[in-house]
């Protein structure tokens, strides 16, 4: 469960990276349709289906949270470099007095 718990938070964070909030209805939809069916194949009992279930959805849901997180992070380090860059650029030259 560990492990699938940590697969599904690093797929949540790329997804935060690439996608908008609405995505995780049917990400959500389709971790819940694999992790049953992956269950129901192994042939765990029910508690354990739906724990694992549970487990995977808000896993993905967090990591999704910490990719936009993350996302908001460098957006602000880049504009930062960007804006320091053209603050520098707006100066004039300075001539060497002689």
């Amino acid at each position: 469960m560990l492990l699938l718990g940590i697969f599904t938070l690093l797929a949540g964070m790329v997804l935060g990276q690439r996608f908008r909030v609405l995505s995780l209805i049917p990400i959500g939809l389709l971790v819940l349709l694999f992790i049953v069916s992956a269950g129901i194949a192994l042939g765990e009992t029910l508690w354990q289906i739906g724990l694992n279930a549970v487990v995977a959805v808000v896993c993905v849901q967090l990591g999704y949270l910490f990719g936009l997180g993350i996302r908001h992070l460098l957006l602000v380090s880049r504009a930062r470099r960007l804006r320091a860059a053209s603050f520098e650029s707006s100066f004039p030259a300075r001539r060497p007095a002689h």
